[in-house]
């Protein structure tokens, strides 16, 4: 179950697959596909538009209850550089297309239907002993 800020509900559930392959031994290489599936609540929370929404928008945004089913396919891609030794520099590139009821709502069809993110990050590996 998901919860948001505002008091949103609903379940988004994703299957996927993913491949890790060392090129050096400080280098891993990260690949994978995978498919969000969601439910009518949380579909309705984020890609829905009611009348009153769509009145207050003065008609930009038509009325829609989209379905509950298939959100979004995404494909990945990631690297992981230890520096140091426990310490990573991590990069990542992510491009995910909305299918189904989703790429059909008018929020998404002002906007994209793709959405392509970047992320760079630094991490540190620490064991806790116990």
């Amino acid at each position: 179950m998901l919860y948001a800020f505002g008091g949103t509900t609903g379940l988004l559930g994703e299957v996927g697959a993913k491949v890790t392959t060392e090129l050096t031994p400080e280098l891993d290489i990260t690949g994978g596909v995978s498919a969000d599936i969601a439910s009518e609540t949380y579909m309705d929370s984020y890609f829905g538009v009611t009348a009153a929404e769509s009145l207050a928008t003065g008609g930009r945004y038509a009325a829609y209850d989209p379905s509950a089913g298939l959100k979004s396919v995404s494909l990945d891609l990631a690297a992981r550089y230890e520096v140091i030794p426990d310490t990573f520099i991590n990069a990542g590139v992510t491009y995910t297309q909305y299918v189904g009821s989703a790429a059909s709502s008018p929020i998404v069809q002002q906007g994209s239907a793709s959405n392509f993110t970047v992320a760079l990050g630094l991490s540190r590996k620490f064991r806790l002993s116990f």
